[in-house]
């Protein structure tokens, strides 16, 4: 079985030219309480429903590509929805199995570029969502 490196994955948000390179999140987990009958030495496990955590996507600024973008982002925070894909890939970078797609993604946070003089490390941006749901 072919092992799959970090840099072997497509992260893409419908909408957004461009891939990222960075995809943190979008963990399912579900809430668990544990009920105890008296005199149980185990208890009985009661759980909600799944629930996704909020997914994060970066990638390095390019200052032509991405100014008009950050710009309409800006005024859709809390408004713009969207989905995820997530693709894996071969060492030749072709496309393996199916695709992961977070939908009906709600942006809820804009990380803009920081800023410091003294650093030579690439700019980035990230967008912070909260999926509804996913598939793949």
């Amino acid at each position: 079985m072919a092992k799959v490196a970090h840099r072997q994955w497509l992260v893409d948000v419908a909408g957004i030219e461009g891939h990222f390179s960075i995809k943190t999140g979008g963990e399912r987990q579900a809430d668990v309480s544990e009920i105890w009958d008296g005199g149980s030495l185990i208890p009985d496990l009661l759980s909600g429903p799944p629930t996704t955590s909020n997914l994060s996507v970066t990638r390095p600024y390019d200052f032509p590509r991405d100014q008009a973008i950050l710009a309409t982002l800006r005024q859709q925070v809390g408004k713009f929805v969207t989905s995820v894909t997530i693709t894996a890939l071969d060492r030749d970078m072709n496309v393996i199995g199916t695709p992961t797609t977070y939908s009906e993604c709600l942006l809820i946070k804009l990380g803009e570029p920081e800023i410091n003089a003294s650093q030579s490390e690439a700019s980035t941006f990230d967008l912070e969502f909260k999926a509804r749901s996913i598939s793949n």
